[in-house]
């Protein structure tokens, strides 16, 4: 089945075909749009800087991690056995 595009309509297949119009404007006032622009700016930088915690967070895990598994392959620290019955 062959789709045609209306005129500023380009179709673009994802999956299935959705179309996007490329000429589309809205009239917002430049006070608007500053507005918006400063909105989303803000936004973004609480992003970056939820982005930035989370990577310290992940690099701190990963310290952690190769520390505690250190001490158990050196035998400085041993796991109590498995109590019968116990699968985990």
């Amino acid at each position: 089945m062959t789709r045609t595009s209306p005129p500023g309509w380009t179709t673009t297949t994802v999956g299935e075909a959705c179309s996007i119009r490329n000429d589309l404007r809205l009239p917002i006032s430049r006070e608007e749009r500053a507005t918006t622009q400063t909105a989303i700016a803000r936004y973004l930088d609480a992003l970056r800087e939820e982005i930035d915690l989370l990577g310290r967070s992940v690099s701190a895990l990963k310290t952690q991690k190769r520390g505690l598994m250190q001490k158990l392959l050196t035998g400085q620290w041993r796991l109590p056995p498995n109590k019968e019955g116990d699968t985990a």
